[in-house]
């Protein structure tokens, strides 16, 4: 589009510099009349309507790259608040309640298969931002997308070790589910390592989720308040939590 501008440009100065010519040599009034002018408001024509195509057509990208950067902002902020979501849930329903318990690490319930494992950023999507103040914020996602990941993943480590050692070594020393027993009674029945390694997941479950609940109720509004800057008269979504939440 760009070469046929200049060529019509360059014509138009052709035929505009053609004309001053034949008037100062003399030329005919009426051949200017009947042949150039034509050509020229031809030549015009043209102009304005290859100029109205290429402008039509480039609003077109434009709206429709707009569209896409939209739905690509308002799914990230989506997935941010399922990632929240069952988080929270999980700190209200399990962590909270042993949150003071020196013995929570066995009254603390394994929860296997309860969590998204596939959900991420589409990074590449959100590239839009690079050319934007808000840049840093494809990084933030990224280390929020690692960290969501690090924590169901010690969540799930906790939960296997509970079910598959812990649980049979309990029911071998015939402990009862909410008996009154001591760290030494614990650490009998369990043997020092399996001891140890359940203290150990159930310090890293209380390390990983309590944070990234807070970094990533962070990093959605950031995100939030970019796509409302960048978009002012669009419709953007705000990050929804349906779980209550009782940080400590």
């Amino acid at each position: 589009m760009i070469t046929i501008n200049k060529f019509i440009q360059h014509a138009f100065v052709f035929i505009i510099g053609l004309v001053l010519g034949w008037i100062i040599k003399g030329k005919s009034l009426n051949l200017i009349f009947t042949i150039f002018l034509p050509a020229l408001v031809t030549l015009i024509a043209v102009y304005l309507g290859a100029k109205y195509a290429f402008d039509l057509q480039e609003n077109k990208e434009k709206e429709k790259k707009k569209r896409k950067n939209i739905v690509s902002g308002n799914l990230a902020i989506f997935n941010i608040s399922i990632m929240l979501d069952k988080l929270i849930s999980y700190q209200r329903q399990v962590l909270n309640p042993e949150r003071d318990n020196p013995t929570n690490f066995i009254g603390m319930p394994p929860t296997l298969n309860t969590f998204d494992k596939n959900i991420s950023f589409n990074i590449e999507a959100l590239s839009f931002l690079l050319g934007t103040s808000h840049r840093n914020l494809l990084g933030e996602l990224s280390t929020e997308e690692s960290r969501y990941k690090t924590a169901i993943g010690a969540i799930d480590a906790r939960s296997r070790l509970h079910v598959d050692e812990i649980q049979p070594a309990l029911e071998r020393s015939q402990f009862v589910q909410g008996g009154n027993y001591t760290l030494a009674d614990i650490e009998n029945a369990l043997g020092n390592r399996l001891f140890v390694s359940l203290q150990q997941a159930t310090i890293s479950v209380f390390e990983n989720v309590d944070p990234t609940i807070i970094s990533l109720q962070e990093v959605g509004d950031s995100l939030r308040q970019a796509m409302s800057e960048l978009y002012p008269t669009e419709t953007v979504l705000g990050v929804e939590i349906t779980s209550s939440q009782e940080n400590k």
